[in-house]
Parts: C-alpha cells; structure tokens; sequence
C-alpha cells in the first residue's frame, strides 16, 4: 500500500521469493495450502453463547454442506449462489453442525445466581489493592443444568477472594 515497494505484512523472508534476485517490486508471494482428496473435510467453529448464527465461506462460494436450500436451484448445491444473494451473503454456508455446544455460564459468588450468558450476569470491579464493586445478578437465575455434561451445572467466583498471584509485583514489572 502507498507505494510501498518492498510491502511484507506477513514478514516473509525475501517476501516469500526463493532468492532476493527473484523478488518482484511491490509483490510477495505466499504459499496457500490446497485441499484436495475425497475424504470429508471437518471445519471447527467456534463463537461464544451470543452468536445466533454461524456462515462459513470456503474459497467464494464452494458447497459446505451437500443441501440445497428451498427454492434454490443452484446446480452446485450453493446455499447463497451468486445472482440469489446480495453480496453480504454471497458464497457463505450454513454448516451441519455434528456437534453444537451450549452457551457460556457465567460465574458468581452464590452459585444460585449462576447464569447462561452475559446481559444480567454476576459481574464485579476490582481496583488492584482495593475492594470490588459488585452486581450481584440475578436471584435464582441458575437452572443448574449441564446439558448432558457439556457444560458445568454450576460455577463459583468470588471476587473478593485471594488472587492466585501478586498482581502488584507483576504491573511493577
């Protein structure tokens, strides 16, 4: 950018040219790795409990999924194929999710007011050397449960407990 000739943002020895004879002014070159075979690709996405939603896109527009959404009929099997979906969906997949974890819990320090997600959870200020300021969240917010394991049932913080290490010797760092 701006006229920068030797332009590395990736800090590539010789800007990715097998030798400094070879490099081109205003150029770099990157290896992308390629996936090819017939083995089924797994993709892991992960978002935290506020996501309603999650699009993948794979090189422009490449089928994700192996489902056509109705009244699609993109000989590509494309969930948003281009003359279908204005350009902010253009090319992205909804993915099959094989394994869909839950939301985060937030901790407190009465475990009733534990609680999925963060609009009214338990949260507190800490002044290093001082006391926390808190919002105690909820009454019986926690439904205490686990999902079948995949999440804790209940979570414990105490903010005005002890910290595991010295922070003030650490910011004195």
């Amino acid at each position: 950018p701006d006229g920068d000739s030797t332009f590395n943002p990736y800090g590539l020895s010789n800007r990715g040219f097998d030798s400094t004879n070879d490099m081109v002014p205003y150029t770099y070159r990157m290896k992308i790795p390629v996936v090819k075979g017939g083995s089924p690709l797994t993709i892991l996405a992960r978002a935290d409990g506020s996501a309603e939603n999650i699009l993948l896109k794979l090189d422009g527009g490449v089928d994700l999924n192996g489902t056509v959404p109705v009244g699609i009929t993109d000989a590509t099997k494309r969930d948003n194929p281009p003359g279908l979906r204005t350009d902010t969906f253009l090319g992205y997949e909804q993915p099959i999710f094989r394994d869909r974890q839950h939301p985060e819990k937030f901790a407190a320090a009465n475990s009733s007011r534990c609680k999925f997600g963060s609009p009214g959870a338990e949260t507190f200020v800490k002044i290093i050397g001082g006391s926390a300021t808190n919002n105690w969240g909820p009454t019986n917010a926690n439904n205490w449960t686990n999902y079948g394991g995949s999440v804790v049932s209940w979570h414990y913080h105490d903010p005005n407990g002890p910290l595991p290490f010295n922070w003030q010797k650490m910011l004195a760092i």
